[in-house]
């Protein structure tokens, strides 16, 4: 059953970072919203005028809620383009560009993409008072008829044969093996024989690069058109200069690496090849866009970073690497991220370093993203890995132990920017012939993924995102235990066998990852289709890592493309954790898969939220959620008093009035009502669901911590 997240109170300075007990870093003041399309019109006509956004948006409740916060200034997370001042121009705009991408063989979602790009347009940044509990805000915007999402803004952190002559070489800083071990394990120079990664570009959202570095220079993507140095957005697109990407840090043309972790992630997808100089990358003859979303710190705002992966969208870029994350849920990454997959963008995301599940780390965790754990040299996780039902394969990143040498297990070697800061190089100790570097982490494990990824693209131009995930898949090498595992996903990189693979395109739309609260039948909707298709089949199994399937439908020999795939009668299982399998095998008998974990869950008390105040006012408080499942019978829903520093009260059911009397099941609609009345004074209460089972058994969910308080002024807070 669900239980609720407990409230977070933030105490803070208003500079720097803000983090909330137990939860990722938010940024001070800093609001992501979503307004109406109404609003957003009047912002537009602002904007177009020339006239700052904010003091009136057209909504009189929220200019009132934006006036108590302090409401300094409004910013728009895509900014006016030249010559498009006007949402409905700049929608055209967009169309025009869905157009271009299918004209070029892309694989588009036409429909996800124009939606996503559309709510991306309504979507700012509002910059209010430093002091302000941003958790408590966002509740307080989200409850406006004039916004669809109000978010905090959260920090986002780096997750951190040729004649190329470390190529050839080993214990360069005393380790016993290669020192481009990775690039070796995962069979790059066997790739190369066949594809080395041209005319595909590789936006690396990250702290930016150094060009000025030899092994980098002839590796920068070049926007063509740009007029350098003019200081004219020459191509209309909203950033003057933009000649080699962008910096959406300083807000400049310049993505220079003042941290070294960008520069580094950018060695491994593509340093030049066959030089005769230091390196060579996983996919040496792709392009780096280099999109500087990070500062100095290796940190950066989701704004910024959602405003990267836009750009990488909207300019060209086939891939994107992620090399950065946080411990948070962000919609409008979620949302960036929806609309990179729709234009057929491959997103490549670091599992993340705290050695925890990796379902709680963004933007890894989004179903879109491919998600790269890390090996060490001896193919064993690495220890400081995330891990999970969502890592998707494994990757070179470090870990093991390489010898006497300071941080031994570092021991992904690529390059050093010339503005690498000491805590990265830790004061020069894990620099390598001055001008290479050691790291480790799945920022580095990332990275060769995102290199294979643009060896796959560029030997198959056409192919989906998905694809692309069933080609990493396919080819990896099975390291860990038997099968799909936990640590290394469907296995260890491997380059040449990504290329090699001939794969069919599979993908589950719905159900999305998450909990189901329905007994139902569930549509499962998706596709199974590619050149050498033969049939695919449904089915599901118990647990994260189910050890035997139950057919659900198959083998069916007829292809599908976004469309129904089966149907899935959820009203016959129990409550619990299963995966949903959709299997495609082609004309050789390979197999093809993709997996989405969900939970049944049909005991939900989904209203009201934990920490909630109420003012009894004679208005019942509407308990809403889901009481069914097999083998129901009746539900119930009580109350206790929570007095403090005792033990609870007993569960009690006065002022509590039942939908149908408890007897009939409710999904997702109203449960019952309870008169706050009853509790005379300022108390905290508990309210419990519980429903009970033909065999007797009972479940139950409880939402703690509710404040019934009578002093409270009507209407508050807003």
């Amino acid at each position: 059953m669900r239980r609720a997240a407990a409230r977070q109170v933030l105490a803070t300075e208003p500079t720097g970072i803000v983090r909330a007990h137990g939860r990722a870093p938010v940024v001070p003041g800093r609001l992501i919203v979503r307004v109406r399309p109404s609003v957003r019109a009047c912002l537009d006509r602002l904007a177009a005028r020339g006239l700052p956004m904010g003091p009136a948006t057209g909504s009189y409740e929220l200019d009132d809620l934006n006036r108590r916060f302090g409401l300094r200034r409004v910013l728009a997370l895509r900014r006016p383009h030249r010559g498009l001042p006007t949402l409905d121009a700049r929608t055209e705009r967009d169309r025009r560009q869905i157009e271009r991408l299918r004209s070029a063989g892309r694989s588009v979602r036409a429909d996800l993409l124009e939606r996503k790009l559309s709510e991306l347009a309504r979507t700012y940044v509002f910059e209010l008072s430093p002091w302000l509990d941003m958790e408590e805000v966002a509740r307080q915007y989200r409850r406006l008829d004039a916004v669809e999402l109000a978010e905090p803004d959260h920090r986002f952190e780096a997750a951190a044969f040729t004649n190329d002559p470390f190529l050839v070489s080993s214990g360069s800083w005393q380790q016993p093996f290669e020192d481009l071990w990775g690039l070796l394990r995962i069979e790059a120079p066997a790739a190369w024989d066949v594809v080395r990664g041209a005319g595909v570009v590789v936006a690396v959202i990250d702290t930016g690069a150094d060009f000025s570095h030899p092994d980098l220079a002839a590796s920068a993507w070049r926007n063509p058109g740009e007029i350098p140095g003019n200081g004219v957005d020459d191509d209309g697109n909203g950033f003057p200069d933009d000649l080699v990407g962008y910096d959406f840090v300083s807000e400049d043309a310049d993505p220079f690496d003042d941290n070294g972790h960008g520069t580094h992630v950018a060695g491994t997808i593509a340093a030049t090849g066959d030089n005769g100089l230091g390196i060579a990358g996983v996919a040496y003859e792709s392009k780096v866009m280099a999109l500087k979303g990070l500062d100095a710190s290796g940190s950066g705002s989701s704004a910024t970073l959602a405003d990267a992966i836009l750009y990488a969208v909207e300019n060209g870029a086939r891939v994107i690497n992620a090399s950065w994350g946080c411990e948070c849920t962000q919609q409008i990454i979620d949302d960036a991220i929806e609309a990179a997959h729709a234009a057929g963008v491959v997103f490549v995301a670091a599992a993340g370093n705290s050695a925890s599940d990796v379902s709680g780390f963004s933007p890894a965790n989004h179903p879109w993203a491919i998600a790269v754990a890390a090996t060490d040299h001896d193919d064993d996780p690495a220890f400081f890995s995330n891990y999970g039902t969502k890592i998707d394969i494994a990757a070179p990143g470090g870990g093991g132990d390489g010898g006497p040498a300071y941080d031994s297990w570092r021991s992904i070697l690529s390059l050093r920017s010339s503005g690498a800061a000491d805590e990265i190089t830790a004061g020069g100790k894990l620099v390598v012939a001055d001008m290479y570097l050691r790291q480790a982490g799945t920022s580095m494990a990332a990275p060769h993924a995102s290199g294979v990824a643009a060896l796959v693209l560029s030997a198959h131009p056409s192919y989906s995102p998905e694809a692309v995930r069933q080609a990493l898949r396919a080819g990896a090498d099975d390291v860990g235990p038997p099968g799909v595992d936990a640590s290394t996903g469907y296995g260890r990189l491997n380059a040449a066998g990504a290329v090699a693979a001939e794969v069919l395109d599979v993908d589950v739309l719905a159900p999305e990852p998450g909990t189901i609260e329905t007994s139902a039948p569930v549509s499962v909707i998706g596709r199974a289709t590619g050149a050498t298709f033969a049939s695919y089949r449904v089915e599901v199994g118990a647990g994260e890592f189910p050890a035997s399937w139950q057919l659900i439908a198959g083998p069916i020999p007829e292809p599908v493309i976004d469309g129904l795939l089966a149907t899935w009668p959820v009203g016959d299982f129990p409550d619990g954790p299963y995966v949903l399998r959709v299997v495609a095998t082609n004309t050789l008998g390979q197999e093809f898969e993709v997996r989405v974990p969900v939970t049944l869950d049909r005991v939900v008390l989904s209203s009201p939220e934990q920490m909630q105040m109420l003012r009894p006012d004679g208005t019942p408080l509407e308990l809403r959620g889901t009481a069914s499942g097999p083998d129901f019978s009746a539900f119930r829903l009580e109350w206790r008093l929570v007095p403090p520093s005792i033990e609870p009260g007993p569960w009690r059911s006065d002022g509590i009035v039942l939908a149908g009397g408890g007897a009939t099941p409710v999904e997702q609609a109203l449960l019952g009502t309870f008169d706050p009345n009853v509790v005379s004074e300022n108390s905290e209460i508990d309210f419990r669901l519980v429903v009970e089972r033909a065999s007797g058994a009972e479940d139950e969910e409880v939402v703690r911590r509710v404040i019934v308080d009578p002093t409270l002024r009507a209407g508050w807070p807003v």
